[in-house]
């Protein structure tokens, strides 16, 4: 296992992917904090916010990724109730779902 994060780690610094790479982690945890904290999709945000987190975690750095985890999975499971209180109520109609009204 420990090879094989090895090898991905050299792949992209042989490709000088970090350039673009962490960009993409800065604008991804800003969009998914923004998004928390504006109330729209708030369990898409969290699932994201909790994925980023759990691999946090598992890159082995000693921050609060733990408590934010639980946080965000008690918000994927508080979804419907934490969108009454966002700006979730403005997009979503106009959404269609497969399980919409008839």
């Amino acid at each position: 296992m420990l090879e094989r994060c090895r090898t991905f780690l050299k792949i992209l610094l042989s490709a000088h992917a970090d350039t673009w790479f962490a960009k993409l982690v800065v604008y991804g945890r800003l969009l998914t904090g923004v998004a928390l904290i504006v109330g729209t999709f708030t369990g898409i945000a969290a699932l994201l916010g909790g994925f980023t987190n759990w691999n946090l975690m598992l890159s082995s750095t000693a921050s609060t990724n733990l408590v934010l985890f639980v946080i965000s999975i008690g918000l994927i499971l508080a979804w419907r109730v934490s969108g009454y209180f966002g700006a979730v109520g403005v997009p979503v109609p106009w959404i269609e779902t497969p399980w919409g009204r008839p």
